[in-house]
């Protein structure tokens, strides 16, 4: 097997440029940087800051150990938590069975099967790399 001496991205991918929020965010950083007072709304940035209670128990996670993935599912006292909120505060009737906690991103994963997020990958490297081009 040989090394790749060079890359280069492909021609049909030079015009793609920077997403309008992000160069909205780049903006607003550098305004900040510069001293100005800025309410950010872009993005979803939270604006307050994050709560006393949700640092102690990042900081006691750290302690425990607790620094691995956690099950692709959820963590069974956090079902077991959202569980009981969907039955008592949303009166809807629940198992943790019923329940399953993602990131954000993998929802994608959810509504979409293996193979189409493979063709997808497969799409995104054709994007990305020259024709012919050897990687």
């Amino acid at each position: 097997m040989s090394a790749v001496t060079s890359f280069s991205i492909a021609e049909r991918f030079s015009d793609v440029g920077f997403s309008e929020i992000v160069i909205i965010r780049n903006k607003i950083l550098a305004m900040k940087r510069e001293g100005h007072q800025i309410f950010q709304f872009e993005g979803g940035e939270p604006f307050p800051n994050t709560p006393q209670i949700i640092k102690d128990a990042c900081s006691q996670a750290l302690a425990d150990n607790k620094t691995r993935y956690a099950p692709s599912s959820g963590i069974p006292e956090l079902l077991a938590a959202l569980t009981a909120k969907l039955n008592k505060k949303n009166k809807i009737p629940a198992e943790s069975s019923h329940v399953i906690v993602v990131a954000g991103g993998c929802m994608d994963y959810l509504q979409h099967s293996k193979q189409f997020l493979t063709l997808r990958m497969k799409f995104c490297f054709f994007l990305l790399i020259g024709h012919l081009q050897k990687i």
